[in-house]
């Protein structure tokens, strides 16, 4: 018999487990009356999981995964054997019933509610996809398409016009594709697209557009904006005023009911009143958030997502967009994906480019070939330590970071501070954001360029929350600069579109720290003509999926400086996020 207070205790002493586990499994099972120490150790997993991302926890991968997350302090635990462990559970009262808090399936065992997130979301996609929007004229399609999406020599496949019908012909369309390969740009092609086809029809163009963070909502507003000014797409003048401007977050879209205990105010009872639903970095929606949005947008209505399936997936629950693209081009959903290949932003030479395509197909030996091939936009830094990251790197940053310390004139200030950025695997330690913009201030510092007891010009601020009333957004990037008509200092943030910067004082600022370095997570949408992305050290969290992130962040060149070990440990390790979603949308 095994002994649920030793195991927990063991477990606990390992990190695997927290106390919030422990009393959850306890609590369970007082109120079930369950003694069986097995299954409560699974209840006590299941309550784990989505901390880690997981929709559930599978039991017959519980020991490979669980040394892949926490580096595995309980290599001599033994684990119950799979298929009767997900047996004991499923046949106890925990499991049994239709209100019971425990599911279990497939020697996975769910929390209930993300069970029911993940069952209902595969239901409604796969629904939609089956789903054609009213009134499509196929000649004046045709027509809109060669206009929008001219046939492209370099591209004979043409998938960016292929997306393009996809969203006309289907109330669902997934669109991936790395940095620069025309994602947003060709949404705004999609909606005008699909303004001419609903004017034609005698109905108005209802779109929505939306973004997890709201961050990626003012840039994806921005985004439209600028093309309806460049006027470089072939969009009639009675188009161009029935495109939508502002994007909102999902959450704030959603909009959340007085008293309702964390529910939305939108839903299938109450949806949202829209036609088309653009939905853009859909690889950071978690699975209980997707649910509910794709629950709030009319059955009949177009739901486009946008994302990059090899980005990082969400902090929460769950990863969507990829058991979207794992589901297969063959499931009940494979005409409504589409993967952009061709990138605008990187030249056919490109070393980041041929890196980031091979950590897309797995390829290490050719990514290793790469690193060491002396390619003008791609190094590496091998360094050992602290130490030896500043023997290495000292000089470089201070003299990266000189033009912006140095420049008084907020924007060129701001263009100063987008031209080089320090990317790090780790929150903490040393070498983590917080350690890393410590030193790089006490360098800047020793150069009388910088303060380390007080403000000083030029010191890069990160916005860590949302202030919608100030126009300020959780991962905003401004830089502090001296008011010298009360002596005093504004943080001064990039304007929209040709605006002048905004000026604000730094009290105004919701949540603000320093920010030489930040965190490759932090970074998702954001882009930098020079990346230097710093994994200090062999960690779970290093993955293929953050290490392409890094280097995606970058448009003209990106320094990996890690030692030998960490680089090894990105390049075998992969995201991987125990769901059964895949697996519903493929059947």
């Amino acid at each position: 018999m095994r002994d649920l207070k030793a195991d927990i205790a063991t477990l606990r002493e390992a990190g695997i487990l927290e106390a919030v586990d422990a009393r959850f499994a306890s609590a369970l099972g007082r109120l079930a009356g369950v003694a069986d120490d097995e299954v409560l150790l699974g209840a006590a997993l299941a309550c784990r999981a989505p901390r880690y991302g997981h929709v559930a926890v599978d039991l017959e991968a519980l020991a490979q995964s669980l040394r892949r997350e926490d580096g595995a302090g309980a290599e001599a635990f033994i684990w119950p054997e799979a298929a009767p462990w997900a047996e004991r559970i499923a046949a106890s009262s925990l499991a049994q019933g239709d209100g019971a808090p425990l599911v279990v399936e497939d020697r996975r065992v769910y929390l209930r509610r993300y069970h029911e997130d993940e069952v209902r979301l595969a239901e409604m996609l796969k629904a939609r996809a089956a789903t054609r929007p009213d009134g499509v004229d196929e000649n004046a399609l045709q027509r809109a398409l060669e206009r929008y999406f001219p046939a492209d020599e370099n591209e004979p496949e043409n998938l960016r016009r292929r997306a393009a019908r996809m969203a006309a012909e289907h109330c669902l369309a997934v669109i991936s594709g790395g940095p620069g390969t025309g994602k947003t740009s060709s949404v705004v092609r999609i909606l005008a697209l699909l303004g001419e086809l609903l004017r034609g029809s005698g109905r108005p163009l209802r779109a929505r557009l939306l973004a997890p963070t709201g961050k990626a909502a003012a840039r994806l507003g921005e985004t439209v904006r600028a093309a309806k000014r460049a006027r470089a797409i072939p969009i009639p003048e009675e188009i161009l005023p029935l495109l939508p401007e502002e994007a909102q977050t999902v959450h704030r879209a959603l909009g959340t009911a007085p008293e309702s205990r964390g529910r939305f105010l939108h839903g299938a009872d109450h949806p949202l009143a829209a036609d088309i639903v653009v939905v853009d970095e859909a690889s950071m929606v978690d699975l209980p958030l997707m649910r509910r949005l794709v629950e709030a947008v009319p059955p009949s209505a177009r739901l486009i997502l946008l994302g990059d399936r090899d980005q990082l997936a969400s902090v929460e629950a769950g990863a969507v967009l990829g058991d979207l693209f794992a589901a297969g081009q063959r499931g009940p959903l494979g005409a409504c994906l589409t993967h952009l290949t061709r990138s605008l932003r990187f030249a056919e030479d490109s070393g980041i480019r041929a890196l980031a395509r091979a950590i897309q197909e797995q390829d290490t030996p050719r990514a290793m070939e790469i690193l060491h091939g002396g390619l003008r936009d791609v190094e590496w830094v091998e360094f050992d330590g602290e130490a030896g990251f500043a023997r290495a790197l000292r000089e470089r940053l201070v003299q990266s970071f000189r033009p912006a310390v140095m420049e008084r004139d907020p924007q060129r200030a701001l263009e100063n501070l987008s031209r080089f950025r320090v990317l790090t695997a780790h929150r903490r330690g040393r070498l983590g954001a917080a350690g890393l913009n410590a030193l790089i201030e006490s360098w800047l510092a020793a150069a009388g360029l910088a303060h380390q007891d007080r403000e000083y010009a030029g010191r890069p601020v990160l916005v860590g929350a949302n202030d919608y009333g100030a126009g300020l957004f959780n991962g905003d990037m401004g830089v502090l600069l001296p008011e010298p008509e009360n002596a005093g200092w504004n943080a001064v943030f990039q304007g929209r579109m040709s605006d002048p910067p905004r000026k604000f004082a730094p009290a105004r600022l919701p949540s603000p720290e320093t920010a030489w370095a930040m965190t490759i997570h932090k970074s998702q949408g954001s882009e930098f003509a020079e990346v230097l992305a710093v994994m200090d050290r062999p960690s779970p969290i290093l993955t293929r999926e953050l290490l392409y992130t890094a280097l995606t962040r970058a448009s003209r060149k990106v320094t990996l400086a890690c030692p030998r070990a960490a680089l090894a440990s990105a390049l075998a390790q992969r995201v991987s996020r125990t769901s059964g979603l895949a697996k519903r949308l493929s059947g």
